[in-house]
C-alpha cells in the first residue's frame, strides 16, 4: 500500500449534528438488500472499489476512475459512502467518468445545495412575500409551538438532480442488477448504527448517505430515518469485502484533525469532534486492508468539504494520485476491461410514460399538483422539463419535498410524482425591518411580521395577516381562496387598518406635520396570469383623514369615507428585489370614492410605477419611474390626497417628504456594478457600488406638469446584500445646492 498524508478542515457545517452520533464510534451495521452472488470473471481477482465521503473533496473520485478505465482497471463492484456514495452511485449506473466530469464541471453546485427556488419558478404568491419582508428566517407553528426544520437544507434540487442523473436505471430496485453491484452507507439517526443501501430507489439511497446531519434533513427509507453515512463509516471496506472481492482499491479523501491551535472558538471545537469521530472509524476500517489491497490518497490541500469551485482542480489531484499508483494498478488490468462494457446495456434513451400516478401527501388537491406537471400518458419522459415542473411545483411554498419514481411493469413504466406537505406545519412568520436615516433629525424604523397559513384547503387557499409597527403603522389581514383547481381566478377579501405621518415643506422648510389614520375594507375578484402577472378589481369601504398635527391653524383638516370601487395590477419578472439583473415590475393601483356610494363627494386616486432590469456583465442600469395623481370633484386641492417626493433615490439629497402635491412624477436611472463577494461564516455578502440620476417634483394640477417643472437629483451608493435586506450607504445631491447623506435598510427602487 502507498499512503499519503492529507491535511484540511472536516464537514464543519455538520457540527451542530455531532452530539447525537457520539455513539458511532463502535456502531453496528445494518443492511437493507441482499449481498450479490460471486460474478467474477474466471481467471481473474474480483475487484471492489471503496469512496470515502468529504463533501467536495469528493470530486477527486472522478479523477481516480478516469485513471481505471485509462488502465484497463476492472472495477466489479462499489461501496461509497457521502459524495463517494454519489460518485460512485452515479458511475455504477452507466455514466461514465467523461460524463462524470462534465456533471462536476457543468452544474452550480452553491445553487444546488440552496433550496430556496429562483423567483422565475416561485408562485406569484410567494413572489410578493419579498417586497415588504426580506429576511430569509422562517418559523414554522405547529400544534401552537414553534417547530423547527430536521436541517438546515431539505435537499430538494440535489434529490431531483440525482434522480434525472439516474433515470436510465430509475426502475431498478435491486442494486446487485445495476451495471456494477454498488452500496451505500447511511447512518440511522436515532441509534447511530451503520446502515447498508443495497435496494430501493438509487437517487434516494445517495442521498441519504450524504445528508449531514442539521444541514440536510434525515431520509426516511423502511421506516427509519438516516443520515450522513461518515458519521459511522466514512469509508466502507467491510462493506465491499462483504461483497466478496479478492482484491480493495480504497480511495480515502477525509481529513485529518486539526492541530490545536485551529480549535480555539465553540463551532471550531464541535467541526474538530466530528473530525475525530470520522477519523477513527475510517482508521479501522484501513486496518481490514490486505497486502493486495491498494489505498489512494489525493492530495487535496487547501480543497476544503465546501470548495465546489474547484471541482476540476480536485479530479486532477485524485488521477494525479491513482497514477502515482499505475504500476500496481497495472496488475489488476484486463484488455477488456468490463467497467466499460457494462455500460452497452443501459439504454440513454428516455422511457416512454405509459401512466402518471401521484403519491400526494400533502394538504393541496391532487389535481392542482397535476396541472403543473407537463407530463402526458404515451410521451417519452423529458427530465429537464420534470425537473422544472417540480421546481415550479416546489415553488409553491408548501411542500417538505417535491420528488419522482418511474415503476415498470411488464415493459410498461410509470410516473409516479411524490409530494410531502410542511412536516413542520401550515402556518409560518417572517419577519422584515426597515431603517431609513440622513444622519440629521430625519430618520424612520419599521418593524413587521407577515404570518402566513396554507394551505388551507385543497385549492391552496391561505390566509396572511401582516402587522407592522413605527413610522408607518399597519395591520391588515387577506383570505385569498382560489376558485378552479388552476388557481388562476381567485377571490380575496382583505381588511386593513394603519396609521402613517407626512410632512409638509415650502421652499425647503417644514410648515406642518399631518397624521394619516386609514381604514379599508373589500373584496376582490382576479386572475393571475401564470407567476408573472396579476389583476383584481372589487369593492370595498374606505375611511382616510388628513390630520394636522403640528402648524399654522389655517392648514386644511381633511376626511373622506364612503365605497369606493379599487383596481390592482401588478406585472413581476424580477429575478431579484434587492439588485435585480434582469426583469422588470409595473405596479398601478387605484381607487374611486363616488358620491353614489355614499361619499359626501366624489374622489379618485392612481398610483403607478414600475423598473426594469439590463445588464451587461457585472454592470447593471435599472430605468424606473413613478406617477402618482388624484382628483376631488371640489375644486379645492386639500379635498384630494397628497403624494410625496425626497429621500434616496426619489429626489436624492431632498429631505424624505421634501416635495407633496396631488400629484407626483418621477423618472430616475439606476446604475450600479458588483465589485465583491466577501463572506462572513458561511454567508455570501455580495457588494455593489452604484449612483442615480433622477428627475421629479409633486404638482398642483395635472397641467402644470412639464420638463421645465421637473427637479434633477442623483446619488452615489455602496450597497451590500445582506440577509436582513439590501444595505445602502449613500450620498445624494439635488438641484439647488441639497444634499444628504442616507443610510438605509430595505427595498428603496
Amino acid at each position: 500500500m502507498r499512503q499519503r498524508t492529507i491535511e484540511g478542515s472536516a464537514l464543519r457545517a455538520a457540527a451542530l449534528g455531532l452530539a447525537a452520533f457520539s455513539i458511532a464510534f463502535a456502531a453496528p451495521q445494518h443492511a437493507l438488500g441482499a449481498e450479490p452472488e460471486s460474478a467474477g470473471d474466471a481467471g481473474r481477482p474480483r475487484v471492489g472499489l471503496v469512496l470515502s465521503g468529504g463533501g467536495a473533496r469528493g470530486f477527486a473520485h472522478v479523477g481516480v476512475l478516469e485513471v481505471l478505465e485509462e488502465l484497463r482497471v476492472p472495477v466489479d463492484v462499489i461501496a461509497g459512502t457521502s459524495m463517494g456514495a454519489v460518485v460512485g452511485g452515479l458511475y455504477a449506473s452507466g455514466l461514465s467518468p467523461a460524463e462524470l466530469r462534465q456533471v462536476v464541471s457543468q452544474i452550480d453546485w452553491i445553487a444546488v445545495f440552496n433550496d430556496v427556488p429562483p423567483r422565475r419558478e416561485r408562485s406569484f404568491r410567494r413572489k410578493q412575500d419579498d417586497f415588504d419582508f426580506l429576511t430569509g428566517l422562517r418559523l414554522y407553528i405547529k400544534d401552537f409551538k414553534v417547530a423547527l426544520p430536521r436541517g438546515f437544507i431539505e435537499g430538494q434540487k440535489i434529490t431531483n438532480l440525482l434522480q434525472v442523473l439516474s433515470v436510465p436505471v430509475a426502475t431498478v430496485r435491486d442494486f446487485d442488477a445495476l451495471p456494477i453491484p454498488f452500496r451505500a452507507v447511511a447512518t440511522d439517526a436515532s441509534s447511530g448504527e451503520s446502515v447498508v443501501i443495497g435496494e430501493g430507489d438509487l437517487a434516494q439511497a445517495m442521498r441519504a448517505s450524504m445528508a449531514i446531519p442539521a444541514v440536510f434533513s434525515p431520509v426516511e427509507i423502511d421506516g427509519r430515518m438516516l443520515v450522513d453515512g461518515g458519521v459511522a463509516r466514512n469509508l466502507p471496506v467491510d462493506v465491499v469485502q462483504a461483497m466478496g472481492v479478492d482484491v480493495v482499491i480504497a480511495v480515502d479523501i477525509g481529513t485529518s484533525p486539526a492541530g490545536q491551535d485551529n480549535v480555539s472558538s465553540a463551532f471550531s471545537i464541535s467541526g474538530q469532534m466530528l473530525t475525530v469521530l470520522m477519523y477513527q472509524n475510517t482508521l479501522r476500517q484501513l486496518a481490514r486492508l490486505g497486502e493486495h489491497d491498494l489505498l489512494i490518497r489525493p492530495d487535496l490541500e487547501g480543497i476544503t468539504s465546501a470548495s465546489f469551485e474547484m471541482g476540476s482542480e480536485a479530479i486532477a489531484r485524485g488521477a494525479a494520485a491513482a497514477r502515482a499508483l499505475a504500476p500496481e494498478l497495472a496488475r489488476l488490468a484486463q484488455p477488456d476491461a468490463p467497467s466499460e462494457l457494462r455500460r452497452r446495456g443501459i439504454s440513454r434513451e428516455p422511457p416512454l410514460v405509459e401512466r402518471v400516478r401521484f403519491d400526494n401527501r400533502s394538504g393541496l388537491s391532487t389535481h392542482v399538483i397535476r396541472r403543473h406537471v407537463h407530463v402526458e400518458p404515451g410521451q417519452a419522459l423529458d427530465p429537464a422539463q420534470l425537473q422544472q415542473d417540480l421546481d415550479k411545483l416546489y415553488g409553491a411554498g408548501v411542500f417538505d419535498r417535491v420528488s419522482f419514481s418511474l415503476e415498470e411493469h411488464e415493459g410498461a413504466h410509470a410516473l409516479v410524482i411524490h409530494t410531502i406537505g410542511k412536516e413542520t406545519g401550515r402556518t409560518f412568520l417572517r419577519f422584515g425591518l426597515n431603517l431609513d436615516t440622513n444622519f440629521r433629525a430625519e430618520s424612520a424604523f419599521n418593524v413587521a411580521v407577515l404570518a402566513t397559513s396554507m394551505p388551507l384547503n385543497g385549492l391552496g387557499a391561505e390566509w396572511r395577516t401582516r402587522l407592522q409597527v413605527g413610522e408607518e403603522s399597519e395591520i391588515s389581514t387577506e383570505f385569498y381562496q382560489p376558485l378552479e383547481y388552476g388557481g388562476r381566478l381567485f377571490f380575496a377579501p382583505e381588511v386593513r387598518a394603519g396609521i402613517e405621518s407626512l410632512n409638509l415643506f415650502v421652499g425647503g422648510d417644514r410648515i406642518a406635520t399631518y397624521e394619516i389614520p386609514s381604514f379599508q375594507a373589500a373584496g376582490f375578484l382576479g386572475w393571475q396570469f401564470g407567476n408573472w402577472a396579476e389583476v383584481r378589481g372589487g369593492i370595498g369601504y374606505i375611511d382616510a383623514a388628513f390630520e394636522r398635527q403640528v402648524g399654522d391653524p389655517s392648514l386644511p383638516t381633511t376626511r373622506f369615507e364612503g365605497g369606493a370601487a379599487i383596481g390592482r395590477l401588478l406585472v413581476d419578472t424580477l429575478d431579484s428585489v434587492r439588485f435585480p439583473r434582469k426583469g422588470g415590475i409595473l405596479r398601478a393601483d387605484g381607487e374611486i370614492t363616488p358620491s353614489a356610494f355614499g361619499a359626501d363627494d366624489s374622489l379618485a386616486l392612481l398610483r403607478t410605477g414600475g423598473n426594469i432590469a439590463f445588464s451587461f456583465g457585472e454592470n447593471t442600469v435599472v430605468p424606473g419611474f413613478v406617477f402618482d395623481t388624484s382628483w376631488a370633484e371640489r375644486a379645492d386641492i386639500s379635498d384630494a390626497p397628497i403624494f410625496s417626493l425626497g429621500g434616496l433615490f426619489q429626489l436624492s439629497g431632498l429631505t424624505r417628504g421634501a416635495r407633496t402635491g396631488p400629484h407626483v412624477l418621477l423618472g430616475r436611472l439606476v446604475g450600479y456594478r458588483r465589485v465583491a463577494d466577501p463572506r462572513f461564516f458561511t454567508l455570501q455578502l455580495p457588494v455593489y457600488v452604484g449612483g442615480s440620476i433622477e428627475a421629479g417634483n409633486a404638482f398642483n394640477r395635472l397641467e402644470e406638469i412639464d420638463a421645465a417643472g421637473l427637479s434633477v437629483a442623483g446619488s452615489v451608493f455602496l450597497g451590500i446584500d445582506t440577509p436582513l435586506g439590501p444595505l445602502y450607504l449613500a450620498y445624494g445631491l439635488a438641484e439647488g445646492g441639497n444634499s444628504s447623506g442616507y443610510l438605509f435598510l430595505g427595498q428603496r427602487f
